[in-house]
């Protein structure tokens, strides 16, 4: 008998099956799964099947373009999704073959810790189904975080995140004025102008979510573009300009405030005042113009933000505020898992399934150690930042003003609104953490 025999009857099973024979295996496997995939839900599965293959791929063997791949499907929900999960088991596929890479900093451990207690609170009284497919895009994202806080090291892997995010504002800020224009002629405002209808909503499908989603993309993008090269600067204030004149006609008075605080960030750069400073100005001025003319229905809108409270908006938000501390105080650890009050809002019932608060819709979703915990990573980031702003110079120090003025942008506009109940924003949310605060991973060491 061979002395090789024994070995390819005997031996490991890396010995017996080379990696090209299981690529082989494991490409007729998932070709099997997606044709019974489409027989028995229909072609849309199949396809969305496909793209989560494709993603998993990706993810297993260049995970830098996990990022921008997550970024450009955005504006698309369903795609997103399955973008998401194909993605996060391609790369814990890549983690478990190669370890090295797995190295987990106080952020990871911060956002592991989030998402352990999103898993507790599965335990509470709140619908399962819900909350189970809440947890895994949770736990998918986490895998997204770490992708993008590891491997976006070079001016490529950002360059690339910075177009798949360019794409998407643009997709959602072209279709947002495109709605503005198109429904010009049945657009009428109530309540000097606290009411505004019909509103802009991009693909998002509400017009507050639209608001969030472009004002964050906006200063995600400002962080990463303007630190680049001349030319990526411009085309960058280029589909900034863009998103803040959609941003503009969505009349969210949430996300006008958002913005403003966060652009008053860049006053930290000196390279910045003037411009800043200059657009400020007219911004101001045209606002004011507006308002006081009473011209059409933004400057109505704009009028609102100092007239509206005396109609009792203020006042359901404050009810709402003090709803959703009850709801935590009463199941402090993992939640309720649900939020639905009524209240009087414009003169008439309206059903508020989130509270309008980005910490407080943690504690009632999850619980306040989720809170704190989300909390703790903010309080990270921030520091990360302002770290850099004090300590770094050029267009590094740039970079860390952009970072913070993202992360004012959130916490701004989380005053307002509950930015988790959109898988797109949510995303969003994560991507954009994971790529403007780079220090998060780098051990106190310029990235």
């Amino acid at each position: 008998m061979s002395s090789h025999t024994p070995a390819l009857r005997g031996g490991p099973w890396s010995a017996r099956l080379s990696p090209r024979r299981a690529a082989q295996l494991g490409g007729a496997a998932a070709a099997a799964g997606l044709l019974v995939l489409g027989v028995v839900e229909g072609a849309a599965a199949a396809g969305l099947g496909m793209l989560a293959l494709v993603v998993a791929l990706a993810a297993f063997r260049h995970p830098y373009v996990l990022g921008p791949l997550v970024a450009v499907l955005l504006p698309v929900e369903v795609p997103l999704k399955a973008a998401v999960a194909g993605g996060a088991l391609g790369y814990a596929a890549r983690l478990v073959t190669r370890r090295q890479e797995l190295r987990l900093r106080p952020a990871h451990w911060t956002f592991a810790l989030f998402v352990a207690w999103v898993a507790l609170s599965t335990l509470n009284p709140g619908p399962d189904s819900l909350q189970l497919r809440d947890l895994l895009f949770w736990g998918a994202l986490a895998f997204v975080f770490h992708a993008v806080t590891t491997h976006l090291e070079g001016r490529r892997e950002r360059r690339l995140l910075l177009a798949g995010l360019a794409v998407a504002t643009l997709t959602e800020a072209s279709f947002a004025l495109f709605q503005y224009v198109d429904r010009w002629s049945d657009r009428f405002s109530r309540l000097n102008g606290a009411i505004v209808f019909p509103l802009p909503e991009g693909t998002l499908d509400h017009a507050n979510v639209l608001a969030q989603f472009l004002v964050l993309a906006t200063f995600a993008l400002l962080a990463l573009a303007l630190a680049d090269s001349r030319f990526v600067r411009r085309a960058g204030v280029l589909v900034v300009g863009a998103s803040s004149l959609a941003l503009v006609v969505t009349f969210s008075r949430a996300s006008w405030i958002a913005f403003v605080a966060a652009a008053a960030v860049y006053l930290l750069h000196r390279r910045s005042r003037t411009p800043l400073l200059i657009a400020g100005g007219l911004g101001a001025g045209a606002s004011a113009v507006l308002a006081l003319t009473g011209a059409g229905a933004i400057g109505a809108r704009i009028s609102s933000l100092f007239t509206a409270p005396v109609s009792g908006f203020a006042d359901f938000r404050l009810e709402l505020a003090e709803r959703a501390a009850r709801s935590a105080a009463d199941h402090p650890l993992i939640g309720s898992g649900r939020f639905e009050e009524v209240g009087i809002y414009a003169g008439r019932l309206d059903l508020a399934l989130h509270p309008h608060n980005l910490f407080l819709g943690l504690a009632v979703f999850f619980g306040i150690p989720a809170a704190l915990a989300f909390g703790a990573l903010v309080v990270v980031a921030v520091k990360a930042s302002w770290d850099g702003v004090r300590n770094r110079t050029g267009s590094e120090r740039l970079a860390a003003v952009g970072a913070l003025a993202f992360l004012v942008a959130l916490l701004v506009n989380g005053l307002f609104e509950y930015p988790f109940f959109s898988p797109s924003v949510k995303t969003l949310i994560v991507v954009g953490l994971a790529a403007v605060v780079p220090r998060l991973v780098s051990d106190g060491n310029p990235s």
